[in-house]
């Protein structure tokens, strides 16, 4: 179909998965560094049509 009307649609499924990390170092005391991990995501959303 060409166009899709908005009402009609719902979520059918979600998929999270994870994504790259970054990496990062806190500064501590007496010069130490703790790892930092930031996570993210990678989001599927599976529409379909009533």
């Amino acid at each position: 179909k060409k166009y899709v009307d908005i009402d009609n649609l719902y979520v059918k499924n979600v998929i999270v998965d994870g994504g790259p990390m970054m990496k990062r170092f806190l500064p501590r005391a007496m010069g130490r560094a703790t790892k930092i991990r930031k996570r993210t995501s990678h989001i599927t959303m599976i529409l379909d049509e009533t």
